[in-house]
């Protein structure tokens, strides 16, 4: 999803941690998970009213099986971003 208009809370508790952002215009839920292609791993909980831009995960991954090293070099950045930051950008 994009949010197109609206706040967006975002959550995740693990280990007894809790992460929390706040998310607005041209900000993306799920994208890492999707493109990861793991279970969505954060709670959402409108704090305005979202309009939200839908774009399915299989257009994602059509996206990216497109071009081989192009996919591969933006997979390879997510596992990064992802393993610096663990439980703050999906």
């Amino acid at each position: 999803f994009i949010i197109l208009d609206g706040i967006v809370e975002s959550t995740v508790a693990k280990n007894l941690k809790s992460s929390q952002l706040n998310l607005q215009k041209g900000s993306s839920l799920g994208l890492i998970d999707a493109i990861l292609d793991r279970p969505f791993s954060r709670n959402m909980k409108a704090k305005s009213t979202v309009s939200l831009a839908v774009i399915e995960k299989g257009m994602i991954k059509n996206i990216l099986a497109s071009n081989t090293f192009s996919g591969a070099l933006i997979k390879s950045l997510v596992i990064d971003i992802d393993n610096k930051y663990p439980n703050t950008w999906s």
